[in-house]
Order: structure tokens, then C-alpha cells, then sequence
């Protein structure tokens, strides 16, 4: 299981850091499932096609948090967290 949350990062000087994040729904990944594809699929239903052209997924802390971010500045808007 995965926690998909938005993300309120701010500049720390060196990078984006999350000020605060928000649980906006547990997302269900199968065992034959690539959890990159699944988080794609929700941010298609989060934000519209535009949006998500300026936007990458970043593999973060060895593949434990997929983060959304905007390519120009890295600053991550959406993420998905294996759920403990």
C-alpha cells in the first residue's frame, strides 16, 4: 500500500524540502504492478495534461518516495509513499 500525499515544499538554499504534506488518498500497487506507471495514473487525475508536461517523477530514498516535481525547479507538488 501507498500514501499518496500533496506536498508543500519550500528552498532550503540547496534544495526543495517538504514543509508540510497532506494525505489525499491510499493508493494499491499489485506485486506485477511498476509503482512509477500507478503514481502516473493518479497525477492524470489530479492535475491536467498541461501541468503535467512542465512536471517529472523522481525516484527518492531508493525507491521508498516518488515525488511529482516541476522540471525547471525540482520542487516537488505531489508524492507517493510506500505506507508502514
Amino acid at each position: 500500500m501507498w500514501d499518496l500525499r500533496e506536498v508543500h515544499a519550500c528552498f532550503d538554499g540547496d534544495g526543495w524540502v517538504w514543509n508540510e504534506s497532506f494525505h489525499h488518498k491510499n493508493v494499491f500497487v499489485g506485486e506485477n504492478e511498476n509503482p512509477k506507471e500507478i503514481f502516473w495514473q493518479e497525477c492524470q487525475m489530479f492535475f491536467l495534461q498541461d501541468y503535467l508536461s512542465k512536471c517529472e517523477i523522481v525516484d527518492v530514498n531508493g525507491g521508498d518516495i516518488l515525488e511529482l516535481q516541476l522540471k525547471d525547479s525540482g520542487e516537488p507538488v505531489l508524492a507517493m509513499v510506500i505506507a508502514e
